[in-house]
């Protein structure tokens, strides 16, 4: 008897740890489709915001090209105050004209970068190519629109802290 509860508790626990094992292995090859989830459709502007949002495009050092929307201040200064805004890994640029319009009317010029694979972006999403695109994005504000550094605030907006404040 002590014998078969034995041989039965080992097998029990080699079907634990293959599973477990299994389980792991499949998070680790559907990882970035788990994170970035990139189903959300385009949501145009409300014209009554008349954002009048530029698409620019920009590289890094490696060639790779990444687009923004551009969203500038209601003043003729544009190169005071900006907000390099990242939205969440479930949403998309299009989804924060409200908040563009909140910032721009603070006195800030909005860039939001979109993530590579959404929208109309081409690439894979993934966290090295989002650090690369989040330098590119400061480097253009840097060089090209020449914004001292103390003039930008990043700002990242968590999926959970979105819900919140819907």
């Amino acid at each position: 008897m002590w014998k078969w509860t034995r041989r039965t508790l080992w097998s029990l626990g080699l079907v634990v740890i293959v599973a477990y094992i299994g389980l792991c292995v499949w998070v680790r090859v559907n990882e970035t489709r788990l994170i970035f989830i990139r189903n959300r459709p385009y949501i145009p502007p409300s014209p009554s915001l008349a954002l009048n949002q530029q698409r620019v495009e920009f590289a890094d050092a490696e060639g790779t090209k990444f687009f923004a929307w551009v969203v500038l201040n209601s003043s003729e200064d544009t190169s005071k105050l900006w907000v390099l805004f990242f939205h969440g890994s479930e949403e998309n640029v299009s989804i924060h004209s409200n908040d563009y319009d909140d910032f721009r009317s603070m006195g800030f010029s909005i860039m939001a970068p979109e993530y590579p694979g959404y929208l109309d972006s081409p690439g894979v999403p993934g966290e090295s190519i989002l650090e690369r695109e989040g330098q590119a994005a400061y480097d253009y504000l840097r060089r090209i629109k020449q914004v001292p550094p103390r003039n930008i605030v990043f700002l990242a907006i968590p999926l959970e802290a979105r819900w919140q404040l819907i």
